[in-house]
């Protein structure tokens, strides 16, 4: 694949538009016999975030909205494993300011903000799990130069440090919200599971296509940037009682290895998890939840 034609590719894909309102999961049979078992729901859960939270590029869509979210996102893996009702509220091309903070805006139509959808909700959620700030920082713009020209220079290293100086004042502007409006309801704000993201990229350079344009400078700055956001939302979360932190780790299964949970540039939505990847992703914050409650 040539420079140019991965970068309007991944252009294409940096900011998918939203509508549609909140997609809510129920109970779903174990049985295909007339006779079915359900198995009772232990309380709700609410799924922020954009469209790695969504489930962009993956087979089945759950409705038939622009969000892209489908059934084997994170979200819904974790719904039907936990047995929550899902309030599915992520939507892709989400970042912190528009989509979180803000309304979204998509074909004349507007989403309202996911904190807004949240806290209005008839049923205060049990869970909370967000995935959110690859769209703040642009990465697939920021990583696009990799393949384009040289990534990395000191001026992209300076736009990628305002980018996530400004993820981090609307994270903790989403998490003050949160606080706020269930303690006005007399209430205490309910568990909020945030993840980082993977890295879509091994350590060394792959002898791949995919690949063949990186150095190894700019492999390192590239991994750099995905820490960087990562430690970001981590410090965010970290000052808040009822935040956790989830990391994500698909070491062994980035672009060009033999078992990848990344989906390539040929796909539908390059640089998200395949199916194996949300569910990683799932089984990261069901794992981390589980230490909680011991």
């Amino acid at each position: 694949m040539s420079k140019m034609r991965v970068l309007l590719f991944g252009g294409a894909l940096l900011l998918l538009g939203a509508i549609g309102g909140v997609y809510v999961w129920h109970a779903r049979s174990n049985s295909a016999n007339t006779t079915q078992e359900v198995t009772a729901n232990v309380g709700s859960y609410a799924a922020l975030g954009d469209s790695v939270a969504a489930g962009d590029g993956l087979a089945k869509y759950v409705d038939a909205s622009a969000c892209d979210r489908t059934t084997t996102s994170y979200p819904e893996l974790i719904a039907k494993q936990a047995h929550y009702d899902l309030q599915f509220i992520a939507c892709s091309g989400a970042s912190s300011q528009v989509g979180i903070l803000e309304g979204q805006e998509v074909n004349k139509l507007t989403l309202e903000p996911q904190i807004k959808q949240l806290t209005t909700l008839a049923t205060k959620p049990t869970l909370i799990t967000m995935t959110i700030g690859a769209n703040d920082m642009s990465w697939l713009q920021i990583f696009g130069a990799c393949y384009t020209a040289t990534c990395g220079t000191p001026a992209e290293t300076a736009l990628v440090s305002t980018r996530l100086a400004g993820l981090k004042t609307n994270l903790t502007n989403a998490f003050d919200t949160l606080q706020n409006d269930y303690t006005k309801s007399n209430g205490t704000p309910p568990k909020v599971m945030i993840t980082g993201y993977y890295q879509p990229f091994a350590a060394t350079v792959q002898s791949c296509s995919e690949m063949k344009d990186f150095d190894a400078n700019e492999l390192a700055w590239a991994r750099s940037k995905v820490d960087d956001l990562n430690t970001t939302i981590k410090d965010v979360a970290n000052n808040y009682s009822f935040a956790t932190y989830v990391p994500v780790d698909f070491t062994g299964h980035e672009l060009c290895t033999e078992d990848a949970w990344v989906q390539d540039f040929q796909a539908k939505a390059a640089f998200h998890p395949t199916d194996d990847g949300q569910q990683a992703i799932a089984k990261a914050i069901i794992a981390r939840e589980a230490t909680l409650q011991k």
